[in-house]
């Protein structure tokens, strides 16, 4: 794969946090990591919604509903680990900066996004990150 494949996709994956957190004011933008945060990411992510009725969300159970019609997200495993390697990685102050950096550079906010961080996210299953910005489309989930 090129390298600007791989930039691509990991622009695409960052843009998802965009999607996470991209409705959220100021009020309510997380100040923490949590089933939440958790269950926008990877509804974002996946282009499915997950249920929410006891305080939790389990990663491989979304429901058959999907955010965006047209769209195929990243599998329920991919987005789990991606959302792993930021709760496990990265403060949420950092993570709710980077959402805010991607709107209005992606690429340069990318940059900024320590090596380290990078690799593990390739390091997910399916390989490389893909793009998830088709996902923008429509979707209104915001993280508390």
């Amino acid at each position: 794969m090129t390298k600007g494949r791989v930039r691509a996709g990991m622009v695409g994956l960052v843009a998802c946090t965009v999607l996470v957190l991209g409705a959220c004011a100021e009020s309510n933008t997380p100040t923490d990591y949590n089933d939440l945060t958790q269950q926008n990411f990877l509804e974002t992510c996946t282009n499915f919604y997950y249920e929410n009725t006891d305080g939790t969300v389990v990663p491989s159970e979304p429901t058959s509903d999907t955010v965006v019609a047209d769209y195929d997200g990243a599998s329920s495993a991919t987005c789990q680990c991606r959302y792993e390697v930021f709760e496990d990685n990265m403060s949420i102050e950092d993570f709710t900066t980077l959402n805010s950096d991607l709107k209005d550079d992606p690429e340069g906010a990318w940059a900024g996004v320590p090596p380290d961080i990078q690799t593990k996210l390739n390091a997910c299953p399916g390989g490389s990150t893909t793009s998830t910005t088709a996902a923008s489309q429509g979707t209104t989930t915001t993280a508390g």
